[in-house]
């Protein structure tokens, strides 16, 4: 059986390695394929659990949001993820509904994942609100790379798979 420290650890540190992985490998190019990617993981790692359920683009009505990737242990929401592609920081509007859904779902833990090429080039938020300190964590995954050169070739590899 995986408890919910076990998931809550992947979640926020096996998953970035596994997303890392992929995105050197250029099985991503876009949001979508982060979504599909993250799925994946997450199903594989829980997939020996049958009390472990997980939806993709999930709506509530209570909140009015989607959420990118929302984690369920029998029938209660436990985990929300959102995923960006190539972006800097954490938008209001993903902010809002994350705390939307801490508040009106009871979820404990939230998570902002930011995919790019570079992560020097996220900002993590400069102050949390007391609530968001242990319940929202920003993971940035990116290629890992110190080398711009490397980047940079990793670039024009995946824009062969863009045209």
């Amino acid at each position: 059986m995986i408890n919910l420290n076990k998931v809550e650890g992947y979640v926020k540190h096996g998953l970035k390695e596994a997303l890392r992985s992929d995105l050197r490998k250029l099985k991503i190019l876009k949001e979508a394929d982060v979504e599909c990617c993250a799925y994946h993981h997450l199903r594989k790692f829980m997939r020996g659990d049958k009390r472990w359920r997980i939806f993709a683009r999930k709506y509530s009505s209570r909140t009015g949001y989607y959420t990118d990737l929302m984690i369920f242990l029998k029938n209660k929401e436990r985990i929300a993820i959102e995923i960006k592609w190539r972006r800097n920081t954490i938008s209001g509007k993903d902010r809002r509904a994350l705390r939307s859904v801490r508040r009106k779902l009871g979820v404990k833990k939230t998570y902002f994942y930011s995919v790019l090429a570079d992560g020097s080039l996220y900002e993590k938020l400069p102050a949390k609100r007391s609530a968001e300190k242990y319940r929202l964590f920003e993971r940035v995954v990116d290629l890992g790379y110190k080398d711009p050169k490397k980047i940079d070739g990793w670039r024009k590899e995946r824009s062969a798979y863009r045209k």
